[in-house]
């Protein structure tokens, strides 16, 4: 077992592919650049590339797999339909509606 600081590249995009307007999910990290490339194509907002960021993670080295410490598994999250029909609303009408 070998502990070492990674540079790693984590590919992120946003839980609403429509309009960009849910939270930010992690798709995956990758070693290379390449691979983080090729696993963004069309995983974004609209079909566009979903974003690449280079980050520096403390890792187990372990049976030839690389483990990323202090990463939780997340359950799959289910919005209820009041906060989905919130997240759709400018501030402008939250504000009509005296939600804000």
């Amino acid at each position: 077992m070998n502990i070492k600081t990674l540079t790693v590249y984590m590919v992120t995009t946003n839980s609403d592919l429509l309009e960009g307007r849910g939270r930010t999910i992690t798709l995956g990290y990758y070693l290379n650049q390449s691979d983080a490339v090729i696993a963004s194509l069309g995983k974004g907002v609209m079909g566009s590339n979903a974003e690449i960021e280079a980050i520096e993670k403390t890792c187990v080295l372990f049976d030839n797999k690389i483990h990323i410490i202090g990463d939780q598994v997340q359950e799959k999250y289910s919005p209820t339909p009041r906060e989905i029909a919130l997240a759709k609303l400018t501030d402008t009408d939250k504000r009509a509606l005296n939600l804000l």
